[in-house]
């Protein structure tokens, strides 16, 4: 550690495209009810079709699961266009 009392932002560190895609195939897995293999491969789909990386698209999908900020706007309106139905239907107030 470097000194200072900040806990390291997981965001951040160079595995968070990896753990913002798993997440994604986490959401894809609990909304669709399908095996992580077909989330994987409709993720990847969508990212070839729309050309996008699937590592941005899937941060954009874990933004808009949780209304987080997303900074691709791209990625993130085809995750509203794509997802933003299957989202909708599956929303829990807060």
């Amino acid at each position: 550690m470097n000194g200072s009392n900040r806990l390291a932002d997981p965001w951040t560190d160079e595995h968070s495209g990896t753990r913002s895609l798993d997440l994604a195939l986490g959401i894809l897995v609990g909304l669709r009810r399908c095996e992580p293999a077909d989330a994987f491969a409709e993720l990847v789909q969508v990212s070839t079709d729309r050309g996008l990386s699937p590592f941005a698209l899937g941060r954009a999908l874990v933004a808009a699961a949780s209304r987080g900020h997303v900074v691709d706007s791209d990625a993130a309106a085809v995750v509203a266009v794509e997802w933003g139905d299957l989202l909708d239907a599956h929303k829990v107030s807060s």
